[in-house]
C-alpha cells in the first residue's frame, strides 16, 4: 500500500487565466496580497479620491474609459467596506469639466443642465453617455 497524502488544491479563476495551488503557504501569500484592510484610514483615502475627479481626468490624459473604470473600482471598493459617498455625481460632472479637448467639452454642460434639472440622474447612464462620446472620437 503506498503511502499517500493528498494536499489541499485550490483554483483560482481571474477573467481566462486559471491557476490551481497545492501549496497552503503559497496560497496564504496570495490571499494576504489581496486582501484589502478597510480602516478608517483607507475609507478617508477613498472618499478623498471621490472627490478629486478632475485630478484624476487630467492624470489619465482625459482617456475617458480609464477615468471611468477609476471611478468605477473607487466607488465598488467603498461600497464593498460598507461606505457610501453622497456627491458621486457632483465630482463625476467636475471630472468630465476638466476634459482638455474643445469638442469633447461642448457635451458636458447639458449633461450638467440635465443633473441640475432632474437630480434623480445617476452615475451610470452619465458614464455611459460620455464613453459613448469618447469612443466615436
Amino acid at each position: 500500500m503506498e503511502n499517500s497524502r493528498i494536499e489541499p488544491a485550490i483554483t483560482i479563476k481571474k477573467g481566462t487565466h486559471e491557476k490551481t495551488i497545492e501549496d497552503g503557504p503559497t496560497f496564504l501569500k496570495i490571499m494576504i496580497s489581496q486582501i484589502t484592510i478597510d480602516s478608517r484610514s483607507t475609507m478617508t483615502y477613498m472618499q478623498s479620491t471621490l472627490s478629486d475627479h478632475d485630478k484624476h481626468m487630467v492624470r489619465f490624459d482625459c482617456n475617458v474609459t480609464q477615468f471611468n473604470d477609476f471611478i468605477k473600482k473607487q466607488i465598488d471598493a467603498l461600497q464593498a467596506s460598507g461606505e457610501t459617498s453622497n456627491n458621486i455625481m457632483v465630482n463625476l460632472l467636475k471630472g468630465y469639466k476638466a476634459i482638455t479637448d474643445s469638442q469633447f467639452k461642448q457635451y458636458i454642460p447639458p449633461l450638467i443642465n440635465e443633473y441640475d434639472e432632474r437630480s434623480n440622474i445617476t452615475k451610470e447612464p452619465c458614464q455611459e453617455q460620455i464613453q459613448d462620446i469618447g469612443q466615436s472620437w
